[in-house]
């Protein structure tokens, strides 16, 4: 009686590694999310610098074509610890596209911009400085959309074995 309800595969010791296995990726996703919390910290500061030198160099050449809304992708670690500690696959889906989101506009916005800047005005060690923070911000948010995107396909890896059992 004490197997009543239980799924058949649990008698025939399966059960025993399927829990293993479910453990495994547990593990592997806290894992992945140890990693996601530092790179928030330090990406973080690197990105808010990124966009306030690049703010700050389109102000000071005169090109207003640079908008405050760069300093909402500093919003995303926000976004990131929230889908982390929910450990639920929409709301980690949604902080991989909003960092693929914003990697695309740090790429357009950060450096694109910033060089064209320089090749109007000519190369400095100001611009070449800006640059440098642009790409740095671009390997961070390559970094977010990389690591949550693993975590995404852990968790469906997880709930796919979980729901065939």
């Amino acid at each position: 009686m004490a197997s009543k309800g239980r799924h058949v595969a649990g008698v025939d010791g399966r059960d025993s590694a399927f829990r293993m296995n479910i453990d495994d990726r547990y593990k592997q996703i806290k894992a992945k999310k140890d990693l996601l919390e530092k790179l928030y910290y330090v990406n973080t500061l690197f990105y808010l610098c990124t966009a306030a030198v690049a703010f700050v160099t389109y102000q000071e050449l005169g090109y207003p074509h640079m908008n405050w809304l760069i300093f909402l992708g500093a919003l995303l670690p926000l976004l990131g610890r929230y889908a982390s500690g929910r450990n639920h696959v929409l709301t980690m889906s949604a902080f991989s596209f909003a960092s693929s989101c914003a990697l695309a506009y740090i790429l357009y916005a950060g450096i694109g911009r910033v060089l064209t800047v320089a090749s109007i005005n000519g190369y400095t060690d100001y611009l070449i400085a800006v640059i440098a923070l642009g790409i740095y911000g671009v390997c961070g948010h390559a970094m977010y959309a990389l690591t949550a995107r693993q975590l995404v396909s852990l968790m469906d890896v997880r709930k796919n074995k979980a729901t065939k059992q």
